[in-house]
């Protein structure tokens, strides 16, 4: 996974919150999590 920029996720700053409970309309429990993480410096080929 790259980001547009080059940048690279930095997967030690991965948060993901959850779950929680949303009800649908006729009133079954869903269960929704979310995650974010920052993007560390662009790798430029070289350095790899």
């Amino acid at each position: 996974m790259a980001l547009a920029d080059g940048a690279y996720p930095d997967w030690s700053t991965l948060i993901v919150e959850g779950p929680v409970e949303v009800p649908d309309l006729r009133g079954r429990a869903w269960f929704e999590w979310s995650a974010t993480v920052q993007a560390g410096e662009p790798v430029h080929p070289h350095e790899r």
